[in-house]
């Protein structure tokens, strides 16, 4: 079905989506050579998917949330963020995190050698915010950390 009309976003917000909806294996992870998976015409998958869903949408997208793995190849981060700004998206980047608690202590080491590297594809590329996902440790069981006072 195609769309006749598209409508302007007027609220000063913005709209986007995380894409995960393709796979982390299929989409966002890249593979043991650092490169992100890509579709039959070498484009990056997960630009190719921004790109078919900024036509299709209604109401377009203004960014994207990408979940960066350590390891991927910086000429690949490189090329996503510049394929999703040529889309007219921010790009916010989610900072994966793999074998290591980053709320033990113990394993922060660890931990930070895998954020550091990742951390300068937001600089170089102008990313619009950078996160983590260390919330997902503490969600495999029991935690030495009291959440309200965490919170508070």
């Amino acid at each position: 079905m195609a769309i006749s009309q598209n409508f302007l976003l007027k609220p000063q917000i913005a709209l986007g989506l995380v894409p995960t909806h393709l796979g982390f294996i299929d989409a966002l992870a890249p593979d043991s050579n650092g490169s992100f998976p890509r579709e039959k015409n070498g484009h990056i998958a997960i630009v190719a998917e921004m790109d078919r869903i900024c036509a299709l949408a209604p109401v377009r997208p203004t960014c994207v949330q990408i979940s960066l793995f350590p390891g991927t190849s910086a000429d690949d981060i490189a090329e996503m963020m510049a394929d999703l700004k040529a889309l007219n998206l921010e790009v916010h980047l989610i900072m994966m995190v793999g074998g290591a608690n980053p709320m033990n202590p113990a394993e922060e080491d660890t931990v930070v050698a895998q954020l550091v590297p990742s951390l300068k594809a937001p600089i170089e590329h102008g990313a619009v915010s950078v996160t983590s996902t260390s919330i997902e440790e503490w969600m495999n069981g029991p935690v030495d950390i009291d959440l309200k006072t965490a919170i508070a």
